[in-house]
């Protein structure tokens, strides 16, 4: 018996023929049969296998993939386990776990795989994966489907987990008792490796679903520019410069703010450096804090409150005072204009504007903020004519309104609980400017 075999377990069972693959596939899982005995799985902890996977995965239309990190104690996300699973179209059933800390396995074969343009990788919530991908091998899946922005636009729900996706379309019920533990330590327990066994089991099932909802919607092309998103290196890479942007309360006198850029990004370039979390460098309220006080000799620190002395701190403090030298620097030369917050929007505005994305996505029965997230109605509002829901499928669904609704166009109104749009009368019209 070789590797494959040894793998997975093969489930053919049959069915009446008024079932569809996905019915099939989800009455499987509800007799307990989920094409593999998750309490027997062990991982695979070679190239070999990894590559013999690959191999059979590129004769499927598509492969589901999970992953399981930690990225506490780091920087970037150190992988632990990759899931990957496979599905033909009588329910036939592989799936495969690789230890990814083994030293004989390396990842060089999903390569192939991930630059097959007619494998669709199929991810759910698929940023931290692919941000892990493109670090480990440089390069990111295409094409990749994302169960939860297609959850989104299919109308399942604003804020829905994994689980709930699972259950309302499958009707299974997911355990998640292993979601929060220790991924690095080995040896891995039975719990463990039937969590990570059973997420991308029913990550096929809920793909299957999903497409064909999407197919019958015609609303593919909703979810393609999320998608390009997630498949553009840029996405992922923090440039340390910007790395002030990731601050809240970014407040201040110009040198406070141009201090305060300044210390973000050297605590980022040592985090990447020394592959620590940056608050391991230097908490978020010790960066507000240097940028208020300026300090400019070591000693000043000793009186600052949240400055935490760790094993780095004579690098740490070093580049602390070279950072507010060139914020100050940055500062007389006036290079602040892009942390200039802009005044902020009248709220009354972008709250009209959040109403009439709500009646849009009832209407449409969609998660509204895959129309439009509150920074977008913010710029809207502010008279931004790029804002991204002005393009596209969702300036028709909803720009062409929020235009008229800032115009003065139309108007919304609420009747027995139910808001409702309604056209206004030309010669009630303002005149308010076009945006």
């Amino acid at each position: 018996m070789n590797i494959l075999q040894n793998l997975v377990k093969v489930v053919n069972h049959s069915k009446p023929v008024s079932l569809t693959p996905l019915q099939q596939c989800a009455q499987i899982d509800k007799d307990n049969c989920t094409g593999v005995p998750l309490a027997k799985l062990r991982t695979y902890t070679t190239t070999a296998d990894l590559k013999r996977f690959c191999e059979m995965a590129r004769n499927s239309r598509f492969v589901a993939i999970d992953t399981e990190f930690v990225r506490e104690k780091t920087y970037f996300p150190k992988l632990c386990l990759l899931q990957m699973a496979v599905l033909s179209d009588n329910c036939s059933e592989e799936i495969a776990l690789f230890d990814t800390l083994s030293p004989t396995l390396d990842l060089e074969p999903l390569r192939e795989i991930f630059a097959d343009s007619d494998l669709i990788k199929v991810f759910h919530a698929a940023r931290q994966d692919m941000e892990l991908f493109l670090f480990k091998l440089g390069v990111l899946p295409k094409p990749v489907f994302d169960t939860q922005i297609a959850a989104l636009a299919c109308g399942l729900g604003e804020q829905i987990s994994y689980e709930q996706v699972v259950s309302k379309l499958t009707g299974i019920k997911l355990g998640r008792s292993s979601q929060m533990t220790d991924w690095a330590r080995r040896p891995l327990t039975d719990r463990q490796l039937e969590y990570a066994a059973s997420d991308v089991d029913h990550l096929r099932h809920v793909f299957v679903e999903l497409e064909r909802r999407l197919h019958q919607t015609e609303r593919f092309s909703w979810i393609e520019e999320e998608t390009a998103i997630l498949s553009d290196p840029a996405t992922y890479l923090t440039d340390p410069k910007d790395a002030w942007q990731r601050l809240k309360n970014r407040k201040g006198s110009p040198i406070s703010l141009a201090i305060l850029r300044e210390v973000a990004k050297v605590r980022e370039e040592l985090a990447q450096k020394w592959d620590i979390p940056r608050r391991w460098v230097m908490s978020d309220e010790a960066v507000h804090e240097i940028a208020q006080t300026l300090p400019t000799h070591p000693e000043e620190f000793t009186r600052l409150r949240f400055i935490k002395k760790t094993r780095h701190w004579p690098q740490v403090s070093a580049a602390i005072i070279k950072a507010v030298a060139a914020g100050r620097e940055r500062a007389k030369a006036g290079a602040i204009d892009d942390m200039i917050q802009k005044a902020p929007t009248a709220k009354q505005d972008t709250d009209l504007l959040r109403a009439l994305l709500n009646v849009r996505a009832r209407e449409l029965k969609i998660s509204g903020k895959l129309i439009a997230t509150s920074s977008d109605l913010q710029a809207i509002a502010a008279g931004d004519s790029h804002a991204r829901p002005l393009r596209g499928w969702r300036r028709e669904v909803f720009g062409k309104d929020a235009l008229k609704l800032c115009q003065g166009r139309i108007a919304l109104t609420s009747s027995q609980g139910k808001t409702q749009i309604i056209s206004v009368p030309k010669r009630s019209l303002r005149g308010s400017p076009a945006r």
